[in-house]
């Protein structure tokens, strides 16, 4: 039995269909907190290798503490939880590296940000759709939306962890 392939109409519809989920998904976040979101923008434009060091850290910190868990019988039911959430914040830091990169991409091109929810949206689905184009360059692609996941785990752990002030210290203030 031959697998079945899906014709170019319907990759091509999965895919803005997944550009459109990521840019309503990061709608949704700046309607509910429109200024924790601006804070995250400004310190991942202003930071981003700071950011993505940060994402690289957490993220392997948080998945490399289950190993660790493991060692324990308590660890061996709450692995489960761990790995679910660490899913979501790799999710979360893709959504938050493909909004910034949206915006990034608006202000080198010398437009002013959009102040409306709208305007945000479309600027969270250019990026989500910059990324999904670059996720298919063969090799450089995957390193390209690694980093954008990296620098939206890292500016959210900056706000997040206790820890966190020393990424942000210079760019947030009181």
């Amino acid at each position: 039995m031959m697998p079945l392939r899906p014709s170019v109409w319907q990759i091509a519809t999965g895919f803005l269909v997944g550009v459109l989920i990521s840019g309503l998904i990061a709608a949704l976040v700046i309607a509910v907190a429109p200024k924790a979101v601006q804070s995250w923008r400004d310190l991942a434009l202003a930071q981003p290798g700071r950011a993505n060091w940060s994402g690289l850290l957490v993220t392997t910190a948080h998945a490399g503490s289950g190993f660790v868990l493991m060692l324990t019988i308590v660890g061996v039911f709450l692995l489960p939880v761990l790995l679910i959430l660490t899913m979501v914040a790799i999710f979360a830091g893709y959504v938050l590296g493909s909004y910034v990169l949206g915006v990034g991409l608006w202000l080198a091109m010398g437009r002013v940000m959009p102040d409306r929810l709208p305007g945000k949206l479309l600027l969270a689905c250019l990026g989500a759709l910059v990324a999904g184009l670059a996720w298919l360059v063969p090799v450089a692609g995957r390193f390209v939306v690694l980093g954008l996941t990296m620098l939206g785990i890292g500016t959210l752990a900056a706000f997040a962890l206790p820890g966190g002030w020393l990424l942000r210290r210079e760019t947030v203030r009181p």
